[in-house]
């Protein structure tokens, strides 16, 4: 699963010290994306959701 968010630094370390404490987790892996990343990522997201209206 696949989870993108925005978030303070606070929030991230509350939520990786959550995942920890939870035995249905087996793994996470937290990444900070660059900027230009984050505005591919949400370009494509637009795109395909302009795709999927138009069929």
């Amino acid at each position: 699963m696949l989870i993108e968010f925005n978030a303070a630094p606070e929030t991230i370390k509350t939520l990786e010290i959550a995942y920890r404490r939870d035995e249905k987790v087996l793994r996470f892996l937290t990444v900070k994306m660059e900027k230009y990343a984050a505005e591919y990522a949400a370009k494509r997201r637009s795109n395909k959701q302009a795709k999927e209206q138009e069929a």
